[in-house]
């Protein structure tokens, strides 16, 4: 079956599914974002779920309220992280 086909068959453009078969073709059939460097999160995915939750609960929660009632350290880091992670939700 022909990009075209694919393309029209799963409503995306034939680039993405160029791009996809290439990717995949050149890692094994994997099409996962590879691991990449950087200094490791400071914070535990099961700690980032329980300020979500937090947050979730009491959207017009301050920042130090949020961070003292999950018990996290506030530092520029996390609140970025936590800034995004929150947008990209709604």
């Amino acid at each position: 079956m022909g990009y075209d086909k694919i393309s029209k068959l799963m409503n995306v453009p034939k680039s993405t599914v160029s791009t996809l078969i290439k990717k995949a073709e050149n890692h094994g059939g994997n099409t996962h974002d590879a691991h990449r460097a950087g200094r490791p999160t400071k914070i535990t995915d099961a700690k980032r779920q329980v300020v979500l939750d937090i947050i979730d609960a009491e959207p017009h929660l301050a920042l130090r309220d949020i961070t003292l009632k999950a018990n996290v350290g506030l530092n520029k880091i996390f609140r970025n992280q936590m800034w995004h992670s929150s947008r990209k939700r709604n």
